[in-house]
């Protein structure tokens, strides 16, 4: 049996999901101490054989500058029902989940109705309420790597 085949979407402004390797949800702008992105992740979304389950869903995040690292202890990930806890190293943080997710690998039509267990929705909040001196603009680029 194939590996899983794991890619994601980023929920529009339509209430819909995009599937899409990069997206731009915005900056840190004083004042505004607040940045959120609704992704979901699939596991052989379209597959029309099944794959292996994708077990214990983690996520490695971290910023393309070394320094905003420090930024990571605002950021907060939770599904639905779960709330991720995030444990931070010197090169990113990894979020990781009480309860186990575990997405299917079974063929399906990429359908949320017709394939609720091969997906999970989460949502990825910045929530600035440190003491730092923040500039506009002052982190770049979150990387979010789906691990398994």
């Amino acid at each position: 049996m194939d590996k899983a085949k794991i890619s994601w979407s980023i929920k529009n402004v339509n209430n819909t999901y995009d599937q899409t390797n990069d997206y731009y949800c915005g900056t840190y702008i004083k004042g505004i101490n607040t940045i959120s992105v609704d992704i979901r992740i699939w596991n052989n979304r379209y597959g029309t054989a099944a794959v292996e389950t994708a077990n214990n869903i983690k996520l490695f995040l971290s910023f393309s500058n070394q320094e905003d690292n420090s930024l990571l202890k605002y950021i907060s990930v939770a599904t639905n029902s779960l709330q991720g806890d995030i444990s931070e190293t010197e090169n990113g943080a990894t979020v990781t989940f009480i309860d186990p997710i575990n997405l299917s690998g079974s063929a399906n039509n990429g359908s949320e109705q017709d394939s609720p267990n091969n997906f999970i929705d989460m949502n990825i909040s910045f929530d600035y309420k440190g003491t730092l001196d923040l500039k506009n603009n002052d982190f770049k680029n979150l990387f979010i790597k789906v691990v398994y």
